[in-house]
């Protein structure tokens, strides 16, 4: 019986178990949006990947116009990608909620509206109005100041 035994395990092939490969990371350039996420190249090579729920979609159109690069993880043959690699400064709120930039121009474009907007004051730009609301409005020029409109009123 042991000798029966032991042909048949020798016949049957052995079964290893590998333990799960850890995730590759790697940079990619972005082809073409999918169905199911992005056409990417990688090296010479061209695949498929889908795109992690945490990376917005308008990062990957935004690279895919400049030509940024993606970043890539890869693991069990599947490709994901994980993020964006920027290749110029963004704006960023630092520890204490606070923006700084120095630019040479600052454009914002809003379709509907536009606020600015501090716990005593505002300023909203809407599609064809502009508010200001504060405890006190200065207007200062070093010349004239000039109120142009079909009506001025005055409270």
């Amino acid at each position: 019986m042991k000798v029966a035994a032991l042909r048949k395990a020798e016949s049957e092939p052995a079964v290893r178990e590998i333990p799960d490969a850890d995730p590759v990371v790697g940079i990619a350039t972005l082809l073409a949006p999918t169905d199911t996420g992005w056409r990417v190249r990688v090296g010479a090579r061209e695949r498929d990947a889908s795109v992690d729920a945490s990376v917005d979609p308008r990062l990957l159109t935004r690279s895919h116009e400049s030509g940024a690069r993606v970043v890539m993880e890869t693991q069990g043959g599947q490709a994901t990608i994980v993020g964006v690699l920027l290749t110029a400064p963004a704006l960023t709120v630092d520890r204490d909620g606070d923006v700084h930039a120095s630019v040479r121009r600052f454009v914002v474009e809003a379709t509907d509206e536009a606020m600015l907007k501090t716990r005593r004051a505002m300023v909203r730009l809407g599609a064809r109005d502009i508010e200001h609301y504060a405890d006190e409005i200065k207007t200062r020029a070093r010349d004239t100041v000039r109120l142009l409109g079909a009506i001025i009123r005055l409270n």
